[in-house]
């Protein structure tokens, strides 16, 4: 299959990996081509296996996840990485996120997982949304968005309407409303919405 994409599935926890497994059999385009409970097989199998997306937990107690995971974003940049885990502790997210494609917390129903990998294969984030209600915007996702996006989105958390905004900043509303697409697509959310929902939480 000239379109297959290659899956790893790399965990400490034999059920997690069978899981992932039997999730994927009914997907004709992504195949699950390898499996590890050893981080130090990781780098081996994406080189032997030519994989093209990585699904894996933060479990490594010989290695610095933080580094392991910067270091294979910058040796494969086209790999898409997408942590699944049960780890939602502020401290131990923000540090990856600008290396990983994904972030799925294991208490998802069924299907969240499949969902998050057809995101990350449009080159959108797609982050669990726990995870993502727990981050400030000040610490990480406001530094994705530009000063104009950022600009534009707390001039509509104060209520301003998008033709306002457009005559106070000099561009055209149709501009504004790009702007503000452009900035739901680098935070990863589905709607604008819940976009602005989280954005005034964080700017409170």
């Amino acid at each position: 299959m000239s379109n297959q994409l290659n899956v790893l599935v790399a965990d400490d926890y034999p059920a997690i990996i069978n899981g992932v497994i039997v999730e994927f059999k009914t997907e004709q385009n992504l195949k699950v081509v390898a499996v590890t409970q050893n981080v130090n097989e990781i780098e081996a199998k994406i080189i032997q296996y030519k994989i093209d997306i990585l699904i894996t937990d933060c479990w490594f107690r010989s290695v610095s996840y933080e580094t392991f995971i910067k270091n294979l974003r910058l040796k494969y940049p086209l790999l898409k990485i997408i942590i699944y885990t049960q780890e939602e502790r502020f401290f131990f997210v923000k540090d990856i996120l600008p290396s990983i494609n994904g972030y799925v917390l294991k208490i998802e129903p069924e299907g969240v997982l499949m969902k998050a990998i057809q995101r990350v294969l449009q080159n959108k984030k797609a982050i669990s949304e726990d995870i993502r209600d727990s981050i400030d915007t000040d610490i990480y996702f406001n530094n994705s968005l530009s000063k104009q996006e950022n600009k534009i989105l707390s001039y509509r958390i104060s209520g301003i309407s998008n033709k306002l905004i457009s005559d106070q900043i000099s561009i055209s509303e149709k501009t504004v409303r790009k702007h503000i697409d452009n900035a739901r697509k680098k935070l990863g959310f589905h709607r604008t919405e819940e976009m602005m929902r989280w954005f005034w939480k964080g700017n409170k």
